[in-house]
């Protein structure tokens, strides 16, 4: 005699391919990583001009070269120019040779803000040398 069964078959759960998943996530991750921006940005504290009273402290004027290279109109050393401005809390201002990049200025403003000049214009692209 042939014996049948007649147990209710268990039902499986269809398998999920984790291929079309994988793929899914990576295509997230490449996506997140192209529209993310991994640049710092630094936030530089600009002073609104106001009137002033006139004949105050004139500014220390720099010259930035396309090197990098901080120097005085009068070839008098830069670092004793700016230890003398710092003590006197007078102005100082760097013109930005013609070839220049901006960030090199921005680094110079940074590098000046460590020395303790509290007060910096930059002034680019300056159709005239240091006065």
């Amino acid at each position: 005699m042939m014996a049948f069964d007649f147990s209710e078959e268990r039902s499986r759960r269809p398998k999920v391919s984790l291929t079309s998943l994988i793929d899914v996530i990576f295509i997230l991750i490449v996506f997140f990583m192209l529209v993310s921006s991994f640049s710092q940005y630094r936030v530089i504290d600009l002073v609104k001009g106001g009137t002033g009273a006139g004949g105050g402290t004139l500014a220390l004027h720099l010259s930035l070269s396309a090197e990098g290279v901080l120097s005085t109109g009068n070839g008098a050393p830069v670092e004793e120019a700016l230890a003398l401005a710092v003590s006197k809390d007078q102005p100082v201002s760097v013109y930005l040779a013609q070839a220049v990049p901006i960030q090199q200025g921005v680094d110079a403003l940074d590098r000046l803000k460590a020395m303790g000049v509290k007060a910096v214009t930059l002034v680019p692209e300056a159709r005239n040398e240091v006065r």
